[in-house]
């Protein structure tokens, strides 16, 4: 399950991409970014070492989309509310 995931994250854009393809691919982004936190939330995914792992490293000031991470996870709280 994370293999996928991190390889979504790790995916770069060309330099030759037209703003269309580089908005299609941060969108992605930020929908693989959902999903995560969505599986972070569920009650089994603490049994999931490997996940846990994962997710401490989006969660680290070092990831490349931490400021996306935290925009979603700020909308995400308000629109649970």
């Amino acid at each position: 399950m994370v293999d996928p995931l991190k390889e979504t994250l790790d995916k770069k854009t060309k330099k030759s991409d037209v703003k269309q393809e580089k908005d299609k691919h941060m969108e992605l982004i930020r929908s693989t970014l959902r999903t995560i936190i969505k599986l972070s939330n569920l009650a089994d995914s603490a049994n999931y070492n490997k996940f846990n792992l994962f997710y401490k490293s989006i969660k680290s000031t070092d990831f490349k989309y931490i400021d996306v991470f935290q925009q979603i996870l700020i909308e995400m709280e308000s629109s649970d509310k």
